[in-house]
């Protein structure tokens, strides 16, 4: 019996042998999928701990009189303090600070000499460490000791820990590398190629381990190995939230001196070290773009970028500059003739407009993350050496409108009045003098001074607009158009009366409209002391269609009037003209050159009245700096 079973023994021994090995051939021989467990006497069972984000900046805040303890918040420190830019397609409220960094004792020279500089409450910087999102995919790779054999390749994902049967008391070497998102680059020769990694968040985690027999436990804690710069575009200063972005760089000089510091690398995955680093398309720089919160909505958005610069890049100070080209929604939007077009977006920024930054010298390295913003502000147009508005001042007074002191998109056209936001803008252009709304209080206080960003356009002093009644102007006509015709839309022709700027802007000159591009002010009419409207654009435009039909000719009166700060007694100061036109209910012209029948017949003289500060007049603000 015993002599059987002995036997039968012998026999079984190497089939089990046969199938252990025929398994383990197998399961080395592909690419596992997600969690990976297997029985068997020594295991490496792999938890990820977190990502290592370096050092956040902390800020001192300084106690009251009589207190003796100090608080201390986690809280960015400047690179840069906010200055204005301008440029010639958008000016700019730039700035710059440091929201994290690492390895602060091999950077502390530079980064506290820049916080000495700019932010004297800062004190020394404390570590962090974030977990890994769930979803989040990465690869894990054990080697032999040499690392010169691969014993396991595993796609793994966040919350899950890879369990790895090895042989006990052998030596070897694992590396883990991920972008930070759902899929994972392709690797090859032990290489993940640079356009594979461009403007990618690459984190990475490598080890050596001795197995002991039995289950070994290893954290893996990833170190982020690119640069991370997040943008905030703010466009609540011209009005239109953000509907796309074209492209975005970011670097240093301008024009031909441009150097680009978004950049992308080969990475090894065995060194865990970069080369070959190449330059990225702006295009590319677009592809992690977030609302910056709920209460901003479309108006703020933050790019972040990821870049590989090469160790032992030092920006300059007053060196950086950032080229964003993007979209904004027309709010409302504007009808365009001669063209009969709605046009319904905008673009700001092109390959030759640059924000330059007042930035402090400093020495980006993997793991940093700095924070860049730009609050856009629509440009001026100059006059005189006056900086004025392009359009007139307008009250928002929708239910949940993020501001309510805004240009009107257009300075030249009625129609964009029409049905394109649920607002009556037209009433709501019209002001009592210095009101803080359209039927406000009279001295209440400066209506431009609340445009956002607040603090940066005032209401025109008495001497400003009266360099406007002494200077020069003219009627504003379309292209081709002659003599005192008046172009006409829709058969409603508007009075539009343009100075000369002070440097005439070419054609690149953003992306306005045609009447955006000159400084014109409008014979739109006045709201009366009883609460409606006097040869408005809208109320001469019903007026006329209702009373001249065929080849009837109509002779109305139009007004101009815009406020100014200055008053006279009980009255206020206003800019002032009457205009006499014949209007012609027709868009066909006589000839072909008029653009429409509609004739300016006569001006009187452009002056300063004093006028009685209920009755509502336009409002063009000037820049307070």
């Amino acid at each position: 019996m015993n002599s059987t079973i002995k036997k039968t023994t012998k026999l079984i021994w190497p089939l089990i042998v046969l199938g252990i090995c025929s398994g383990m051939l197998a399961s080395c021989s592909k690419r596992d999928q997600a969690e990976v467990s297997e029985n068997g006497e020594t295991k490496l069972i792999f938890q990820i701990k977190g990502i290592d984000e370096g050092t956040v900046a902390v800020a001192k805040l300084e106690m009251p009189t009589g207190k003796t303890n100090e608080k201390e918040l986690s809280h960015p420190f400047a690179l840069g303090k906010e200055k204005l830019v301008t440029t010639p397609t958008v000016d700019a409220l730039v700035s710059m600070e440091v929201i994290k960094t690492q390895g602060m004792s091999a950077k502390k020279t530079v980064v506290r000499n820049a916080v000495d500089t700019l932010n004297k409450t800062a004190i020394a910087p404390k570590a962090a460490l974030t977990l890994m999102p769930s979803g989040i995919k990465y690869r894990l790779m054990v080697y032999d000791q040499s690392s010169t054999t691969l014993i396991k390749d595993v796609e793994a994902v966040s919350g899950t820990n890879p369990n790895i049967q090895v042989d006990g008391g052998k030596t070897y070497q694992w590396v883990a590398v991920s972008i930070n998102e759902a899929t994972l680059p392709t690797i090859s020769n032990n290489t993940i190629s640079a356009a594979a990694l461009a403007n990618k968040d690459v984190i990475y985690a490598s080890g050596v381990i001795t197995a002991n027999v039995g289950e070994n436990y290893l954290n893996i804690t990833f170190q982020r190995k690119t640069t991370r710069l997040d943008v905030d575009i703010d466009s609540r200063g011209i009005f239109g939230g953000i509907t796309n972005f074209e492209s975005l760089d970011i670097g240093t000089g301008t024009g031909a001196n441009f150097t680009s510091l978004i950049r992308s690398a080969n990475f090894n995955i065995l060194t865990g070290t970069w080369s070959g680093h190449t330059a990225v398309t702006p295009t590319a720089n677009v592809s992690h773009i977030t609302n910056k919160n709920t209460a901003t909505d479309n108006f703020v958005k933050t790019l972040s970028v990821y870049t590989v610069i090469p160790a032992g890049t030092t920006i300059a100070a007053n060196s950086l500059t950032l080229k964003p080209i993007f979209q904004i929604a027309m709010d409302p939007y504007v009808h365009i003739q001669p063209s009969n077009t709605n046009v319904k977006t905008r673009t700001y920024g092109d390959n030759n407009t640059y924000l330059s930054f007042s930035n402090a010298s400093f020495a980006p390295l993997a793991g940093d993350q700095y924070r860049i913003a730009a609050r856009m502000i629509e440009s001026p147009l100059r006059v005189a050496g006056i900086s004025w508005a392009r359009a007139d001042l307008y009250y928002d007074s929708r239910s949940g409108a993020l501001d309510r002191y805004k240009f009107r998109p257009d300075a030249g056209s009625y129609h964009w009045i029409l049905n394109s936001n649920s607002m009556d803008t037209e009433k709501n252009g019209y002001w009592n003098w210095m009101s803080l709304t359209p039927t406000g209080t009279p001295g209440s206080g400066d209506p431009c001074a609340l445009v956002y960003p607040a603090g940066l356009w005032r209401m025109p002093n008495l001497n400003e607009m009266t360099t406007l009644v002494n200077r020069e102007a003219s009627l504003y006509q379309w292209p081709n158009t002659r003599q005192d015709r008046i172009n006409a839309i829709y058969g409603y022709s508007g009075v539009n009366r343009m100075w000369p700027l002070d440097e005439p802007q070419p054609a690149s000159y953003g992306k306005f409209n045609d009447y955006s591009d000159h400084f014109m002010l409008m014979f739109n009419g006045y709201r009366n002391l009883n609460g409606g409207l006097s040869s408005s654009r809208m109320t001469l435009n019903h007026m006329v269609k209702a009373t001249s039909t065929g080849s009837d000719n109509r002779e109305v009166y139009v007004f101009m009037y815009y406020q100014t700060s200055a008053e006279n007694g009980t009255a206020g100061l206003a800019l002032s003209q009457r205009a006499t036109v014949s209007y012609f209910d027709s868009v066909t012209p006589d000839l072909p050159w008029q653009h429409s029948s509609t004739q300016l017949l006569s001006l009187t003289k452009r002056e300063i009245a004093s006028l009685n500060k209920l009755q509502g007049f336009n409002v063009r603000c000037v820049r307070a700096q």
